[in-house]
């Protein structure tokens, strides 16, 4: 009969343990539901007060009793007019931010796709992917870690134009939001992209890789209504952005180096740097071949660089490493004019 009562008594103390552990995990849940939405309010209305809208239905919470998920249903962020040079509009059917019950500090952002992209007067673009999200961190020292979004398979494609769609078999962006007005810095990494059909691209429809790592100081401010006016404001600050290093992978083009930019007087871009490049004679060839040099500056050209090329290792291709700049629109390596570049300034300052 004692063994009985031991059992019994037993069982109550496992069911309440259990349901002790559930009512626990529940409260969790509800405390990382609040800070979901809290953060997601924060945001929300400082997007607001920077001069965005943001369309958005009324969130809902789920995800017991594993994850924390806040669906916010209808999502829209929109900067600037229509059509307007700097206008950006970015909508999904909702999206999803979620933290794990064991890890409530490490949000992930889901949109649902397809989504749509607009940038400027440039026609609405249909966001695909098999994956895509960001991850980032909820807390006061968010700014110590940072923002990484990834996709898998993305498609940009022109609404009602297949044969314009761009291609990226993998992305990974990391951004370091500023812990002050002084800095951001951020790595890209992108993975065989294709280019749109229907144009002469130089090295060939496919990106084999871009590989970039940039700060820019200060950071510029969103969202840009008056870009003549911004760009201004940003060179007057001493505004810059560096990339270093930077790999470029484009056909039989491989390219690599870094680059200071900045803006001159007519808010043109000009820089500083330096490249490495590997098999010289192939890209002059090219870009000639294309048209964007003249016969007569690529057989110039190409006999220099084959004279100061050497190859690195025993049957390697010829590399070499040259100084360039951009100034006026021209861009120069080692001194000599390569190519002219087409800007047009909104307006002067």
């Amino acid at each position: 009969m004692s063994g009985v009562f031991s059992a019994r008594r037993l069982g109550g103390v496992v069911l309440a343990g259990v349901m002790a552990l559930g009512l626990a995990d529940f409260v969790l849940w509800r405390w990382a539901g609040g800070e979901l939405a809290d953060s997601y309010s924060s945001w929300r209305d400082a997007r607001i007060a920077e001069g965005f809208t943001v369309a958005d239905a009324p969130t809902r919470l789920t995800g017991w009793p594993f994850a924390a998920r806040l669906i916010v249903a209808g999502f829209a962020l929109r900067a600037g007019a229509a059509g307007s040079p700097t206008s950006f509009e970015f909508s999904a059917p909702e999206i999803e931010l979620s933290v794990a019950i064991s890890a409530p500090r490490d949000l992930v952002i889901t949109p649902a796709l397809p989504a749509r992209l607009r940038l400027g007067p440039l026609p609405p673009l249909a966001l695909t992917a098999a994956a895509l999200s960001i991850r980032a961190r909820l807390g006061a020292r968010a700014e110590e870690r940072p923002a990484v979004l990834t996709a898998r398979d993305l498609n940009l494609s022109p609404e009602g134009n297949g044969a314009g769609a761009v291609r990226v078999a993998a992305i990974d962006l990391s951004l370091l939001p500023p812990d002050s007005d002084a800095r951001v810095d951020f790595r890209l990494q992108a993975r065989a992209i294709d280019l749109p059909a229907g144009v002469t691209w130089p090295f060939g429809r496919r990106i084999g890789l871009l590989d970039l790592t940039a700060d820019l100081a200060p950071p510029l401010p969103l969202p840009i209504i008056d870009s003549a006016r911004t760009a201004a404001a940003w060179r007057d600050a001493g505004g810059r952005l560096r990339l270093a290093p930077a790999r470029l992978e484009w056909g039989g083009l491989t390219l690599g180096g870094e680059a200071h930019l900045t803006l001159d007087r007519a808010l043109a871009p000009q820089a500083v740097g330096a490249v490495h490049l590997v098999d010289p004679d192939a890209a002059v060839a090219t870009l000639a071949r294309q048209g964007l040099m003249t016969r007569q500056s690529a057989m110039a050209i190409g006999a220099v660089l084959s004279l100061l090329a050497q190859p690195r290792t025993e049957g390697g291709k010829p590399e070499i490493d040259l100084p360039f700049t951009l100034d006026s629109g021209i861009l120069s390596a080692a001194g000599v004019p390569l190519l002219r570049l087409p800007f047009s300034p909104d307006a002067a300052p």
